[in-house]
């Protein structure tokens, strides 16, 4: 919010870093002081599913930080952040920095090819810190994300067993599988640790179980504690990837279909569905923004687009290949395996 505020504003960099974090950390602090009854120390921690856990999050973290897949995406998310940091002292805005136009063609975007509040805020770290950006974007932050992808798949699957280190095994199992999914550049297992520098990892590998457990524990036991989670992690989300603005309404709303028809509590569950949407309201302003700021439709036979596949069957091909189909098999048996299973826990959801 403070990024779209500072770019619409003219706020200068310098400003917008000490506000930012001023503001994080103050945020960070408000939030464990009022709701500290949620995080009540147990006296029955379950040591072997703790130490398996985090054993997983620190396996991630170091492969994150060994093993990079370069990504030329790169190339649109980082100059603008480079140039700020070299001119603390600029307005922001939406120019893009590392194409120039000249003086009568400024090239601006609102979304597309530039660099997000993901971006904005570790370089607003960095020059608070004085810690050299890039070490933040491609060691510091892909280590914590990754740390926190086995710990959102534990949260997730808290809500079909209540066994601690049942959990923490299908956690592992379950990491050591999108381990195996990295046919292509787009599968799966490539948008995991080996490209957690990204906010669209940031999204997929840690927002999406995060955001689907989040809507089922809202659903099963609503609470203001919950839907101000909800609220927060969807608009940080939204500021990581602008994917968020499809994916996560998408997928509360599936989450959403399959509760009602398994618990056959209709009413119940649409009344809970109302109040859960308007944690959304960040990100529906925000859509609503970039479609009235764009100012050329970026279709399918846009220079941007060029090189790209016209049609559904050619982006699937980017994400599977079939001639060593790993994730369309694991696929295939972990949904047949599913169905099987979650016909006899449809009370879980």
């Amino acid at each position: 919010m403070l990024t779209v505020l500072a770019k619409e504003f003219g706020i200068h960099f310098r400003l917008y870093s000490i506000i930012g974090w001023a503001f994080t950390v103050l945020f960070l602090i408000s939030f464990l002081l009022f709701n500290r009854s949620e995080y009540k120390w147990s006296k029955h921690i379950a040591w072997k599913a703790a130490f398996l856990l985090i054993l997983t999050g620190v396996i991630c973290s170091t492969i994150a930080l060994i093993s990079h897949n370069s990504d030329g995406d790169d190339f649109y998310y980082l100059p603008n952040v480079v140039y700020m940091l070299d001119n603390p002292n600029t307005p922001m805005g939406h120019e893009i920095h590392f194409l120039d136009g000249g003086p009568a063609c400024e090239i601006i975007s609102h979304s597309w090819g530039t660099s997000k509040a993901f971006e904005y805020m570790q370089g607003a770290f960095s020059y608070i810190s004085g810690i050299n950006f890039l070490s933040i974007y491609y060691l510091l932050t892909p280590a914590i994300i990754s740390f926190f992808i086995p710990l959102a798949l534990y949260y997730l699957l808290s809500f079909f067993s209540n066994k601690p280190v049942n959990k923490a095994i299908g956690v592992f199992l379950t990491q050591g599988i999108i381990f195996l999914l990295g046919e292509t550049h787009r599968t799966y297992g490539n948008f995991s640790v080996t490209r957690a520098f990204q906010g669209k990892t940031l999204l997929l590998a840690v927002g999406i179980p995060f955001c689907a457990g989040l809507t089922l524990h809202y659903l099963k036991k609503p609470s203001r504690h919950v839907w101000f989670m909800s609220l927060i992690s969807i608009t940080a989300l939204t500021g990581a990837s602008s994917s968020a603005l499809v994916l996560l309404p998408f997928l509360a709303i599936v989450i959403i279909m399959a509760s009602s028809l398994t618990s056959k509590l209709y009413n119940r569950t649409i009344n809970r569905s109302l109040v859960y949407s308007l944690s959304f309201i960040f990100l529906i302003l925000y859509g609503l923004y970039l479609m009235f700021s764009l100012q050329v439709e970026l279709g399918i036979h846009s220079p941007v687009n060029q090189g790209w596949p016209k049609n559904f069957t050619g982006h699937l091909l980017l994400m599977f290949n079939i001639y060593r189909p790993n994730t369309l098999a694991i696929l295939f048996l972990s949904s047949t395996y599913s169905l099987i299973f979650l016909s006899e826990k449809k009370s879980n959801l």
